[in-house]
């Protein structure tokens, strides 16, 4: 999102934005594969198919329990709609600062040199940069 100080053109905003396209594949497929092999796997513990760890959670799993003693735990729509609350919330977050950023920064209509969506786009750089350092704090 730096590059956003140097892009001065059409063209090159448009390949800016399509270079946004790579990591928001990833952004999107990740997520959704690491939970489904999640699943997969403590369901397969369940089943007798794996070894639990040994751990207290791989016990309370290998009797299909989860630490507060309710049965069912893991449900795929459970975790999933988890997730997308997870995913949504920062997006209406987002959507909400990129509102006071226009209303800052948004010139009328006609007016030559607007550049809030560049201080957006900048936003939401620094946002994913304070996220990539905050994911070191989280363990295995």
């Amino acid at each position: 999102m730096f590059l956003t100080f140097f892009v001065r053109s059409v063209p090159a905003a448009t390949v800016l934005v399509g270079l946004i396209g790579i990591p928001w594949a990833m952004t999107n497929w990740a997520p959704f594969a690491l939970i489904a092999e999640e699943i997969s796997k403590r369901d397969a513990i369940r089943r007798g198919a794996l070894r639990p760890p040994p751990t207290r959670e791989g016990e309370l799993l290998a009797q299909g329990e989860d630490e507060s003693g309710g049965a069912g735990a893991d449900q795929a729509g459970v975790v999933l709609g988890i997730h997308n609350v997870a995913i949504a919330a920062p997006q209406v977050i987002a959507a909400l600062v990129s509102s006071v950023i226009f209303r800052a920064l948004q010139k009328e209509r006609g007016v030559p040199g607007d550049n809030s969506v560049a201080w957006v786009l900048r936003f939401g750089g620094c946002a994913a940069l304070i996220a990539g350092w905050l994911t070191r704090r989280v363990g295995e």
